[in-house]
């Protein structure tokens, strides 16, 4: 979900210790640029946190064994967060998408399509990407597909309304690619929100 205090996201590593075991690591994030900060402190090689778009970041760990010796600090690459409402030029419809405002959802509002084959085009540079939609007894299904690859049904139906829930996401290699979303025009309930993408590069 994409609230007020960001989107989860997984942050994970790898660390052995052959002779008494890892005890836990020290997880250190710094943002645009700034001094690290402590921000988890996990006993495996994987913290999930919010993170916020529109900031780069760039995490280090160290581990701490059974013995109490202490790992060099390894950094790991810097990334930025972006946010692309359903209104950014990045995105190409097709003819059909209606555009509605929304209270919860990114930005406050969405587009929507309820007709089987209406498609909505991504295009992004980056090394992953998240769809951000909405989830009710009312949405349908959609295919998602990277560089016209193989397609995943996507479904948004569910029992209670979520806004601004990420539903799809793809890690991909770092370079410009396309990400097709086709509406299936589910029986009873067809409609399908694009409220916004998320992308990491």
């Amino acid at each position: 979900h994409l609230g007020s205090a960001g989107t989860p996201v997984s942050i994970t590593w790898a660390g052995t210790d052959a002779t008494s075991g890892v005890k836990n690591y020290t997880l250190q994030e710094s943002v645009d640029g700034g001094a690290f900060s402590l921000v988890a402190s996990p006993t495996t090689a994987t913290a999930t946190l919010f993170l916020k778009p529109g900031h780069t970041y760039r995490f280090e760990v160290q581990a701490t064994d059974n013995a109490g010796n202490l790992s060099t600090v390894v950094a790991g690459s810097t990334f930025r967060l972006s946010l692309y409402q359903e209104t950014s030029g990045t995105i190409a419809y097709s003819t059909g998408w209606t555009a509605q405002a929304l209270s919860g959802a990114s930005g406050g509002s969405v587009k929507y399509a309820a007709v089987a084959g209406k498609q909505a085009t991504f295009t992004f540079t980056g090394t992953q990407v998240a769809w951000v939609s909405t989830i009710n007894t009312d949405r349908g299904s959609a295919t998602v597909s990277i560089d016209r690859g193989t397609a995943k049904t996507v479904n948004t139906n569910g029992t209670a309304l979520h806004t601004a829930a990420v539903v799809y996401n793809k890690a991909v290699l770092s370079g410009t690619h396309t990400l097709l979303l086709k509406v299936l025009g589910t029986a009873g309930h067809p409609r399908v929100d694009v409220d916004a993408f998320l992308v990491i590069h």
